[in-house]
C-alpha cells in the first residue's frame, strides 16, 4: 500500500486499546481463579472441623443407627448432604453477590474504557459451573469426616469417648519457664498443642485473610505511587502540545509567546517500528532535548536518566517484549518522512509503569531519520498561572492537533482507575475479612462445645465467667498473633506475586512497603477478632454449665 499514501498499517489486534483490553481480562481471568481458590480451601477445612465435632457428638446415635442395621453408605450420604446443602447456600448467595457486583463492574468498564455498552447478563453456564465449584469444595470438606463417621463400629460408637491423651507437651519440659506460667496460660498452650490440625487451620485462616487484607491495602499505596511517579516526578510541563507537522524555531517562539507560558521544551517524537528478530512494536520514540527539565525519565530510586548523545533508553517493559538488554541494538522504520529504517543501539532501560515508552536525544533523533532542525511536539509551564486564555489561543492554532493537561490527565486516571481498583480491593477485603471471623467463631465454637464439662468443672471449682472466658480469648489471641504475623510476610509475599501476574504493557505495579500497611492490617484484624470473640463470650455466659456435669445415658 506504500504507492497509494498509506504510511502504516497494522492489525487490530495490535492497537493499544484492544491490547489495554486484553491485559484487563488476562488480570480477571488471574484474579478469578487465584482468590477464590483460596476462600473456597479455607471454607473446606472450617466444614471439615465442624462437621467432625457435629459427628463426635452424634457418636452414640451413629453407633445405634449402625446397630439397627443402617448401611455405612446411607451415614456416608447423609454427612456429605450435608456438606451439599451448605454449597447449595452458599453458591446461590454468591450467585446474587455476583450479580450485584457485575452491574458495579459493568459501569465501571463503560465509563473506564468507553463501551459503547456493556450490560449485565445472566449466563447460565458461568452460574452451573460456579455452583458446582461451590458444591465440589464444601462436599470435599465433608468428605473425610463423613467417611470416619462410617468406619465407626457400632459397640465402640455407642460408648462415651475415651478422653484426650494427657501426654506433656513440648513448653512443658522448660520447668523453669512451665512453673512460671498462670494456670490459664497451662491450659492455652496444653489445649493449643494437643490439636495441631485445628490450632494450624486457625493459623492458615489467619495467615490468608491478613495476607490478602495486606496485599489489597499495598495496592492502594502502589497505585499512590504509580501515579506519583509518572505524572509527578517524571513530568513537570503542565501542558504537552502535539503538531500536525513538524515546525521550526519561529513556530517555537509564537508558543512562548502566548498568554502565561513561562517555558517551553520542544521534542521530536518519531513514531516507528521497533524490530528485533521476530519480536516487533510500533511506538513513538521521544526525542528530548540534552537538559531536559520538563520531562525525563527517572530509575525506581527517583534519579533522572542522563539521555546519551547517541542511542535508545527503554522502558523495562519495553525490553522485555522486545528481548533486549543494554549493548544490543534494534532495527527502528520510520512511518513518516523518508520512512528510514536505521539501527540503534540500546543503552540504558529505565522503570516505568504507564505503557511502555523509549528516549533518545532529539537532534541525534532527528538526524538519525533526516528530520533535522524541526520538532513536533513542545511541553508547556506556566508556572501556576491561569491557563483559560491560553488554551483559548493554542486552539486558534491549525498547526497544533492536541494537547494534554497534566493535571486533568491526573485527576480522570485518579478517578477512574481508582474506583476500578477500589471496587476490586473493597470486595477482597470484605471476603477476607469474613472468611476470618467466619474462621475465628466456628474454632473457638468447636473449642467451647468440645470442653463443656470442662467449663462446668472449672465453675463448681470457683472461677467466674470471665475466667472461663479469659481461657478461651486467650487462646484465639494467641493462635491469631501467630496467624497475623506470619501474614504480614505473606501479604508482602502475595503483593509481589500480584505484581508479577500483573506485569502488563498497559500498566504495572511497583512494590511499595510502608508502615502504615502493617498498622492498618492489623488493626482490620484486631476488629474482625474482636468482634467474633464478643459473640463467643457472650455464648459463654449463656452456658448452662450443670447441664454439661450431668451424666448423658
Amino acid at each position: 500500500l506504500d504507492s497509494y499514501g498509506i504510511l502504516a498499517t497494522g492489525r487490530t489486534a495490535e492497537s493499544p486499546s484492544v491490547r489495554a483490553v486484553n491485559d484487563e481480562m488476562e488480570g480477571l481471568r488471574v484474579g478469578s481463579v487465584m482468590l477464590p481458590a483460596i476462600f473456597l480451601g479455607i471454607a473446606a477445612l472450617i466444614i471439615n472441623i465442624v462437621l467432625r465435632r457435629q459427628i463426635a457428638n452424634e457418636r452414640t446415635l451413629i453407633g445405634t443407627l449402625r446397630a439397627l442395621g443402617c448401611s455405612k453408605g446411607l451415614i456416608v450420604r447423609h454427612y456429605l448432604a450435608a456438606g451439599a446443602w451448605l454449597g447449595i447456600i452458599g453458591s446461590a448467595a454468591g450467585i446474587l453477590c455476583g450479580f450485584a457486583l457485575q452491574a458495579q463492574y459493568c459501569a465501571l468498564y463503560e465509563q473506564f474504557y468507553s463501551f459503547p455498552s456493556i450490560q449485565p447478563a445472566i449466563y447460565s453456564d458461568i452460574i452451573v459451573i460456579a455452583a458446582i465449584i461451590g458444591m465440589a469444595f464444601t462436599a470435599g470438606g465433608a468428605a473425610l469426616p463423613a467417611l470416619d463417621a462410617a468406619k465407626l463400629n457400632p459397640a465402640v460408637a455407642m460408648r462415651p469417648p475415651p478422653p484426650e491423651i494427657g501426654k506433656r507437651i513440648f513448653i512443658d519440659r522448660f520447668e523453669s519457664i512451665w512453673k512460671r506460667l498462670p494456670f490459664r496460660w497451662k491450659m492455652i498452650f496444653r489445649h493449643i498443642v494437643r490439636n495441631p490440625f485445628r490450632s494450624g487451620v486457625s493459623i492458615g485462616a489467619t495467615f490468608i485473610s491478613t495476607a490478602i487484607i495486606f496485599m489489597t491495602i499495598n495496592m492502594f499505596d502502589a497505585l499512590d505511587y504509580l501515579m506519583a511517579h509518572e505524572f509527578k516526578k517524571m513530568m513537570a510541563q503542565d501542558l504537552t502540545l502535539t503538531m500536525h507537522f513538524g515546525i521550526d524555531e519561529r513556530g517555537v517562539s509564537e508558543i512562548q509567546g502566548l498568554p502565561s507560558v513561562a517555558m517551553v521544551e520542544t521534542q521530536f517524537v518519531a513514531a516507528c517500528d521497533f524490530i528485533n528478530g521476530p519480536r516487533r512494536r510500533r511506538l513513538g520514540v521521544i526525542g528530548l532535548p540534552r537538559d531536559a527539565r520538563l520531562q525525563c525519565p527517572i530509575d525506581s530510586q527517583g534519579r533522572r536518566i542522563v539521555i546519551p548523545d547517541a542511542g535508545l533508553v527503554l522502558s523495562r517493559k519495553l525490553a522485555e517484549v522486545l528481548d533486549i538488554a543494554p549493548g544490543d541494538a534494534v532495527r527502528l522504520k520510520a512511518m513518516t518522512g523518508e520512512r528510514r529504517e536505521v539501527v540503534a543501539p540500546v543503552t540504558a532501560v529505565v522503570d516505568t509503569y504507564l505503557g511502555v515508552s523509549a528516549y533518545a536525544e532529539k537532534d541525534w533523533l532527528a538526524r538519525l531519520f533526516g528530520e533535522t532542525g524541526t520538532v513536533n511536539a513542545a511541553l508547556v509551564s506556566t508556572g501556576g498561572g491561569d491557563q483559560t486564555e491560553l488554551l483559548r489561543e493554542i486552539s486558534r492554532r491549525p498547526m497544533i492537533s492536541g494537547v494534554l493537561e497534566r493535571s486533568r490527565a491526573y485527576q480522570i486516571m485518579q478517578e477512574t482507575f481508582g474506583q476500578l481498583m477500589g471496587l476490586m480491593i473493597l470486595t477482597t477485603i470484605v471476603i477476607a475479612g469474613l472468611i476470618a471471623f467466619g474462621t475465628v467463631y466456628n474454632m473457638t465454637r468447636v473449642s467451647v462445645s468440645e470442653r463443656e464439662r470442662e467449663i462446668g468443672t472449672l465453675r463448681v471449682l470457683g472461677f467466674s465467667t470471665k475466667d472461663v472466658s479469659a481461657i478461651f480469648t486467650g487462646e484465639s489471641i494467641l493462635l491469631n498473633a501467630v496467624g497475623v504475623g506470619l501474614g504480614m510476610f505473606g501479604g508482602i509475599g502475595f503483593s509481589a506475586l500480584i505484581i508479577r501476574l500483573y506485569n502488563q504493557e498497559m500498566y504495572r505495579f511497583p512494590l511499595v512497603i510502608t508502615p502504615s500497611q502493617f498498622i492498618y492490617t492489623a488493626l482490620a484484624l484486631v476488629a474482625i477478632v474482636f468482634f467474633a470473640q464478643r459473640l463467643v463470650i457472650r455464648m459463654i455466659r449463656s452456658f448452662r454449665w450443670l447441664d454439661a456435669l450431668k451424666i448423658k445415658e
